[in-house]
């Protein structure tokens, strides 16, 4: 059955209603928990890919141990201790390869890419053809 676009809105509002009754307000929390682990920001260097990816993993970990705090005194949140299980896991073995990476022992797997953003962005996207306008190139299945 296909849903329209109001359906998806009042879907959305519900599930949002009933994860607020469990979670309460944890996404109006949440930056000040994460502006007191990183009361100097990130500096002034932008974060590689790798960095990104680490960051990911500490802000899901950071999102399930609010979720959980909100709901200590109801007996805790098991879904959330279990999933930081999880992304803890994972970010220690992106630890490790950062660890690896910055003791020059590079597995070309792992290796970050060289590239800059542009020039990553530029590689991606593949060249218009000389047959189609600009617009029939973006529209073209090819490049989705």
């Amino acid at each position: 059955m296909k849903r329209s676009v109001p359906q998806r809105l009042r879907d959305a509002a519900s599930l949002f209603e009933e994860r607020n009754a469990t979670y309460g307000g944890n996404y109006r929390q949440f930056g000040r928990v994460m502006s007191c682990l990183f009361p100097d920001g990130l500096g002034p260097e932008p974060l590689t890919e790798e960095e990104w990816g680490r960051l990911a993993h500490i802000t899901h970990i950071m999102t399930k141990l609010t979720r959980y705090c909100r709901n200590l005194r109801r007996g805790g949140h098991q879904d959330s201790m279990e999933d930081m299980a999880v992304y803890a896991q994972m970010t220690a073995e992106l630890d490790e390869e950062a660890a690896e990476l910055a003791k020059g022992r590079v597995s070309p797997v792992v290796a970050p890419v060289s590239l800059t953003p542009e020039q990553q962005f530029q590689k991606n996207v593949p060249s218009r053809p000389a047959s189609l306008t600009t617009d029939d190139w973006l529209l073209d299945e090819r490049t989705q």
